[in-house]
């Protein structure tokens, strides 16, 4: 099994949440929400940013 099918999966997000306050005028957390979300995990793993690579 390939490391794409391990890490297959799905989430659900409620409609209207990229309207809540926190996100208001600031789309670039929006984008950081979905990022933290679509890379959560319950084990470490590496992340790389950039150069950087993150435990």
């Amino acid at each position: 099994m390939s490391q794409d099918e391990k890490n297959l999966g799905w989430y659900a997000m409620k409609r209207g949440w990229m309207e809540h306050e926190a996100f208001e005028g600031r789309p670039e957390r929006i984008l950081g929400w979905l990022w933290l979300i679509e890379n959560a995990a319950y084990k470490e793993k590496k992340v790389r940013m950039g150069r950087k690579i993150f435990v």
